[in-house]
């Protein structure tokens, strides 16, 4: 009974591996799935896409990101310092009595 429940181990331990391969194929499947969705979903905003991707820091994922989010119509934040505070990128500068209280970046929000 001991050995053929050894060998019953050794057949699962060999599987395991395959089985592995399998679901990161999948997976991998799956992501390239969706990479030609959003592709798809945002080739209309190539050009700004591209600009966006051209500062440094910013990949092509983030753009795409930034774009879903805050949208291509930069027309509602009336200067360049508004989209940052309103991602809450910027540290707040809090008066009040005189004193000044600093405050750091908005964390992110856990998705």
């Amino acid at each position: 009974m001991v050995a053929n429940r050894n060998i019953q181990l050794d057949r699962i331990r060999l599987r395991t591996p395959v089985i592995f391969l399998v679901l990161a194929s999948q997976q991998e499947e799956l992501i390239a799935k969706l990479d030609r969705e959003v592709n798809e979903q945002t080739c209309h905003f190539a050009a700004q896409i591209d600009r966006l991707d051209a500062v440094p820091g910013v990949d092509r994922r983030v753009a795409e990101v930034v774009l879903a989010e805050v949208g291509a119509d930069m027309k509602p934040f009336p200067t360049h310092n508004n989209p940052t505070s309103w991602a809450g990128m910027c540290p707040g500068n809090e008066e009040s009595a005189g004193k000044r209280r600093r405050r750091r970046i908005t964390p992110a929000i856990p998705g």
